[in-house]
């Protein structure tokens, strides 16, 4: 598991480098701003994005049928995206928790939403990676430019409501939905992913 797992930060390194200076850019863009959502959205870009070029690169090398073909357990093939999407999406949050002390002001509430857009990138890893084990890269791709559209617009409403509805109670209690729903959804998509890649044959 720990090799396939370096595999893959392996093949997206220069990915993740590029990502790294414009997440500096992205961070100090919003501390001027005093504005959390800035950085948010990018965040969210930043771990399903580097999730999404993982399996892709995979697809394109053939990686899962060499794999099968080695021996390797699928169970342990599934399982390891699931892995990638942690270690590819709590860094990332822990440093929007770091431009979150550097802000002026709206630190709660950017605690709140870094938090929220983390939980919701699992979430869609949630739906992401199942896609990708049984229709590809490409339509799964489609899928996660939709998703990422949608919920930016959507948090970023409901941020916005729930400032003027009930302030931090109101947030906490998005936060709990939010997280649980995202700790259900990842562990029923893996569940379900096995099921497709257990079927799945490779030519």
């Amino acid at each position: 598991m720990k090799g396939m797992i370096l595999k893959d930060f392996i093949n997206i390194k220069t990915q993740l480098v590029y990502y790294a200076a414009a997440a500096l850019v992205f961070g100090a863009v919003s501390v001027v701003m005093n504005n959390i959502y800035f950085f948010c959205g990018f965040m969210l870009f930043i771990s399903l994005g580097s999730l999404m070029s993982a399996m892709a690169y995979d697809e394109q090398d053939r990686w899962a049928k060499f794999a099968v073909a080695s021996g390797v357990p699928r169970r342990k093939l599934v399982g390891e995206k699931y892995l990638l999407s942690l270690f590819l999406t709590i860094p990332v949050m822990l440093l929007g928790l770091v431009v979150v002390c550097l802000l002026a002001e709206q630190r709660t509430e950017g605690i709140y939403a870094v938090l929220m857009y983390g939980f919701l990138a699992f979430l869609m890893a949630a739906f992401i990676i199942p896609l990708f084990f049984r229709f590809g890269a490409e339509k799964a791709r489609v899928f996660f430019i939709v998703c990422f559209l949608a919920a930016t617009a959507i948090v970023t409403a409901s941020m916005g409501i729930a400032e003027k509805a009930g302030g931090e109670n109101f947030f906490l209690l998005g936060l709990i939905v939010v997280s649980a729903c995202a700790a259900a959804a990842f562990t029923i998509s893996y569940f379900i992913s096995l099921r497709i890649y257990v079927k799945k044959e490779f030519n």
